[in-house]
């Protein structure tokens, strides 16, 4: 009896294993991570990671990069044999750019850039402010790059670097009919998933592809109710909006460190006070004069 037992368990167990490595094989062919990798290169250099995605699917990926030394990095989807879609982060000078590379006949890329902005700055700063920036972006190492890719009849995507919505802030960037440099255009038809880095060293951690958001807010630690910021120090909240549609959130942040500093204006906003998606910082603080609470400014988008 304790033989036929012990068969009867150990074909359990080898059934529910069998269930199991099925269940993981249809969920990684679809969703998952990838262990950290690195890349260098004197130019543009994009590398695959060994996953793609249809023209039709939706998916979400995201990588932390991390530079050891160098200019830019981005992680990139939609590569073929024509090119490849990359968002980028260009430290040395404080920009986020999405971009489309062309392969040549020589296998040489050549980039467009389609959507560029500050990564900590915008239009209404002044040369002083985005200067007093520019040093310590150039010197940050570490940042959290993600898409969310919208596949069929309208190809489109959101852009977010440490989980900040770039470029459209109502909206997705189109994927279709995207002019090049004023001449072609290419429409997105799915490809490959890699990684992009120009005259840099850098690591690509916390790798993960698929069908559902994964973020840093989905840390076991992470306020789900009350809202914190990516990264960085906070305070105050300050200059509370309702523009009829969503309500704004501005508080006193510091974005290069934990502890208490040279303030700058945080923005995030929301449909219903509970979920927040996180805007670019508002206010910048130039030498000896920090964006306290009260500060203004004479014209700002929100």
């Amino acid at each position: 009896m304790v033989g036929k037992a012990r068969k009867l368990l150990l074909a359990a167990f080898v059934a529910l294993f069998a269930v199991c490595a099925v269940l993981f094989a249809v969920c990684t062919a679809y969703a998952g991570t990838k262990p950290s990798f690195e890349m260098s290169a004197d130019g543009d250099k994009i590398e695959e990671i060994g996953q793609s995605y249809s023209a039709e699917d939706s998916y979400v990926y995201t990588a932390r990069v991390r530079f050891t030394e160098g200019q830019a990095a981005g992680i990139a989807f939609g590569i073929t044999d024509k090119g490849a879609f990359v968002l980028n982060i260009d430290r040395e000078a404080n920009r986020t750019k999405l971009m489309y590379f062309v392969k040549g006949a020589d296998r040489a890329l050549s980039a467009t850039e389609l959507y560029s902005d500050y990564y900590i700055g915008n239009a209404n700063c002044t040369v002083e402010e985005l200067a007093r920036v520019q040093g310590k972006v150039a010197d940050k190492s570490e940042f959290y790059l993600k898409v969310a890719v919208t596949g069929g009849d309208a190809p489109a995507v959101k852009c977010y670097v440490d989980d900040i919505l770039r470029f459209e802030y109502d909206g997705t960037i189109s994927l279709q009919d995207v002019v090049l440099n004023g001449e072609s255009t290419v429409t997105y038809e799915g490809g490959a998933l890699g990684a992009n880095v120009f005259h840099a060293t850098a690591s690509f951690d916390e790798v993960y592809f698929g069908s559902s958001d994964f973020t840093r807010y989905t840390e076991l630690y992470r306020n789900q109710y009350h809202y914190s910021p990516f990264s960085g120090w906070n305070n105050d909240p300050n200059g509370l909006v309702f523009d009829g549609e969503y309500y704004h959130l501005y508080y006193q942040h510091q974005p290069f460190q934990k502890l208490w500093g040279d303030m700058y204006w945080g923005h995030a906003r929301s449909k219903d006070l509970v979920t927040w998606e996180n805007l670019p910082l508002a206010l910048l603080p130039t030498d000896g004069n920090y964006m306290w609470s009260g500060s203004a400014l004479s014209l700002i988008h929100i």
